[in-house]
């Protein structure tokens, strides 16, 4: 990894990328504040997604009009499967060989 200048100590390495995983389920009174505390990361997060298990107010808009992927799944899916959903839509990162 290419590391960039040394910021209080901490040495910032140029080829990470963020991704935040965000589980929604009737989340709504709390999607502004969350997004925000995502989007004020000492590292930017360079993406969000958001998983919805079938929440029955309105944080699926909420997400879509901050710009925000959402993946859409049904009100029984358990965390463990929403998160699984989220990674599985990732993008693949090619690895480097030496």
């Amino acid at each position: 990894m290419a590391e960039k200048q040394s910021t209080g100590g901490l040495a910032q390495v140029e080829d990470q990328y963020v991704s935040a995983i965000l589980i929604t389920h009737d989340g709504a009174t709390w999607l502004s504040e969350v997004v925000a505390a995502l989007s004020s990361q000492k590292h930017p997060v360079d993406q969000i997604i958001a998983v919805d298990t079938g929440s029955k107010d309105n944080s699926v808009k909420l997400l879509s009009n901050s710009g925000i992927e959402v993946i859409k799944k049904s009100r029984s899916t358990g965390f463990g499967a929403a998160v699984s959903a989220a990674v599985t839509s990732l993008p693949k990162k090619h690895s480097r060989r030496s």
